[in-house]
């Protein structure tokens, strides 16, 4: 009798852990939507990246994985591109970096405008694309890790993990030379006519 008791007791736990867990999961979802409208976008704007002119490229959302493109032109000829997907069923934000050289222009973002930019995201440009993690502290090893968010005990945990994540994140952001370098160190930038861009 005492086990099936005890036995009870953990079902009714367990049951009630259920909506507790998808409230917290909800919380770190919306969090992370928040804090990053809120912390990154700033972050991204103060080393040179704008939202993406391209018709195609996604810019936030209502979805359960939002989407946001960013781009740059420092250099001449070169376009950074740098997009970012917040995950509900992973609680984590990807980031994926991209570098595409123009063999005749442009100079300036807005000559961008009007076109749709979807052969940027696609096979051959996207072979170069490189998938930005934070690195796990382990001596003499370089273990990648994504920007997630890990304790979902409660809504109060989940909110707090989360804006520890989103403060990693513009952390690596702030040093973006280092994220350039690394690239750049791998790849070489596929190159695209301007002409021809649709």
């Amino acid at each position: 009798m005492a086990l099936v008791q005890i036995l009870i007791m953990m079902k009714t736990k367990m049951a009630k852990r259920k909506p507790e867990k998808r409230a917290a999961k909800m919380a770190a979802f919306e969090s992370l939507k928040a804090g990053f409208e809120a912390r990154v976008i700033p972050v991204l704007q103060e080393v040179e990246f704008e939202r993406s002119v391209f018709s195609s490229h996604h810019f936030g959302g209502d979805n359960r994985e939002p989407t946001y493109t960013f781009i740059s032109l420092q250099e001449k000829d070169l376009l950074d591109l740098i997009y970012f997907q917040i995950r509900s069923d992973e609680l984590c934000i990807k980031v994926y970096y991209n570098r595409i050289k123009f063999s005749d222009g442009p100079r300036r973002v807005d000559e961008f405008q009007g076109r749709t930019g979807l052969s940027l995201l696609l096979m051959p440009v996207r072979k170069t694309e490189k998938e930005i993690h934070r690195w796990l502290p382990i001596p003499f090893l370089k273990i990648p890790r994504s920007y997630v968010v890990t304790d979902v005990r409660s809504v109060k945990a989940a909110e707090e993990a989360s804006e520890k994540t989103i403060a990693e994140l513009c952390g690596d952001l702030m040093n973006f030379d280092i994220i350039r370098a690394e690239w750049d160190a791998e790849h070489d930038p596929v190159e695209v006519e301007f002409a021809t861009l649709a």
